[in-house]
């Protein structure tokens, strides 16, 4: 992965938790659609090292995919316990 530069930090510190998930949902919708891409890539594909290659891709975007998920779900149940204990 690659390493977050400081704009970045300063445009995330800045946003709310919810602009936060949006950012995180916009990244799982892309990551789908490459995974989607991908395997329907290695389907079509006769050539050994290609498939090889692809499985990989695939790999690799399923556990983005998750990591991504994994995120959304934690902040997403901050969000809705936040959002609890202030009505109380």
């Amino acid at each position: 992965m690659r390493e977050i530069s400081h704009n970045e930090v300063q445009m995330v510190s800045g946003a709310g938790l919810t602009d936060v998930i949006t950012g995180l949902n916009s990244a799982m919708e892309s990551v789908s659609t490459r995974l989607q891409t991908t395997v329907d890539a290695i389907s079509t594909t006769t050539d050994s090292w290609s498939i090889k290659k692809l499985t990989y891709q695939a790999i690799g975007l399923s556990c983005t995919y998750a990591k991504l998920s994994f995120l959304t779900n934690i902040l997403t149940k901050l969000t809705t316990s936040a959002d609890s204990s202030s009505a109380a």
